[in-house]
Formats: structure tokens, C-alpha cells, sequence
């Protein structure tokens, strides 16, 4: 369990500078990447419960 939210943590850092780069400079590529490895983080380490929806 402290795994996952780990995971969820480090996907929320990265999510957070991405967006705050992305912000200030729409023109560089790196802040995407970074938005969406964040963004990959938080949404494969979600509880199950919450991914699977019956």
C-alpha cells in the first residue's frame, strides 16, 4: 500500500512541474513529457476499486 501511494506521490510531482512549466513556457516540449509521465503515475497506480468500475 505505501508502494502505490509513492507512486502517486512522485506522479503528482511530476504532473505539478510539468503544468507550472507549461505554464510559463507553452513552446518547450519537456514539460509535456513530464505532465504525462506524472499523469501516467497517478492513473495506473490508482486502488483498484477505484479503476475498475463494475
Amino acid at each position: 500500500m505505501l508502494k502505490h501511494l509513492l507512486y502517486e506521490l512522485v506522479g503528482w510531482i511530476f504532473t505539478g512541474v510539468g503544468a507550472y512549466f507549461i505554464y510559463e513556457d507553452p513552446t518547450l516540449i519537456l514539460p509535456y513529457i513530464s505532465l504525462g509521465i506524472g499523469l501516467a503515475f497517478i492513473i495506473f497506480h490508482l486502488p483498484k476499486s477505484l479503476r475498475r468500475k463494475k
